[in-house]
């Protein structure tokens, strides 16, 4: 992709475009709830609202997931810092993570116990999260439509 570019525009620089790019979609200030944690701003109006409140999840995925993507063209061997592992590891809900805390890190179940290309690899992750995540919307959608009953409200991606 970086040679399409290069082509259009020989002066292409890709670290500056994804700088530029990537600050472009970063999540604005987030909002905070009732309870004090911190939810991303959309243009939903009924934020207790438990459909709603699993798009705005699947809505913070997809712009993580755009994010990666796009590394994953500009610069494939791109390193993730401590705190975008840690929002990764939290946003996928890692269940190795949350159990180990921070001796995730030096285990088998860390990423970094082989090579791999980490931009791809969260891509990867993302778009895996989504999938479960719609699955699981549509299966609560059928239990609500049958049984008249709200179910519980997870803000887990909008605590960022």
């Amino acid at each position: 992709m970086v040679k399409l570019f290069r082509e259009v525009d020989p002066d292409f620089d890709p670290k500056e475009f994804r700088a530029k790019y990537h600050h472009s979609l970063l999540v604005k200030p987030a909002d905070r709830d009732l309870n004090g944690r911190r939810i991303v701003k959309t243009k939903f109006q009924m934020k207790d609202d438990y459909f709603l409140s699993s798009l705005c999840n699947l809505q913070v995925l997809i712009i993580e997931l755009e994010k990666s993507l796009t590394l994953t063209e500009l610069d494939p061997e791109h390193k993730y810092d401590y705190a975008e592992w840690n929002k990764f590891l939290k946003l996928t809900e890692n269940e190795a993570y949350k159990t180990l805390g921070s001796a995730y890190w030096f285990s088998e179940e860390s990423p970094f116990s082989f090579p791999n290309f980490e931009p791809r690899y969260f891509a990867h992750h993302y778009l895996h999260q989504i999938d479960l995540r719609i699955q699981k919307l549509a299966l609560d959608y059928d239990t609500i439509a049958s049984s008249n009953r709200e179910p519980e409200i997870d803000n887990s991606a909008s605590k960022f």
